[in-house]
């Protein structure tokens, strides 16, 4: 059997045991509600980011759909540029291939002016000789 002054110690003991307990659990309350605080600004500080990034996100897609845009336009405006281009250099051939046939065409009526004249067809020069017609001044036969 144990003693009545054995039972007050262990008593004792135990109480002294429940206050190390309550004295050693209160730094660890307050230390709790510290780390409870930090985290929840923790979490309040990634929600701003969050909401940060979300909107710089949106922002790069804005100009980037700008850009595209402007891309397109300034893409447009070249291949509309390269058209007017091949369009002006399509009518000055056919103005010069006109110009070109329309030489030919006065060459070819002076040719046979000379011709009827009794004229060299290539430089309009005097004819001569009996059997075969040459030019005087060019030499060519006619």
């Amino acid at each position: 059997m144990v003693s009545y002054k054995d039972y007050l110690k262990e008593l004792e003991r135990i109480a002294n045991d429940d206050m190390k307990k309550h004295i050693d659990i209160a730094p660890l309350e307050n230390e709790r509600e510290l780390l409870d605080a930090e985290l929840a600004k923790q979490n309040q500080e990634n929600n701003e980011l969050s909401v940060k990034f979300n909107e710089l996100q949106n922002e790069y897609r804005k100009l980037k759909y700008q850009h595209e845009r402007e891309e397109n336009e300034k893409e447009q405006l070249e291949r509309a540029e390269r058209y007017r281009q091949q369009k002006q250099e399509n009518a000055r051939k056919a103005a010069e291939k006109e110009r070109k046939a329309e030489e030919e065409r006065k060459r070819i009526e002076q040719s046979n002016k000379w011709a009827e004249q009794g004229l060299c067809r290539h430089c309009g020069g005097k004819m001569g000789g009996l059997f075969t017609k040459k030019c005087k001044s060019c030499g060519k036969e006619s």
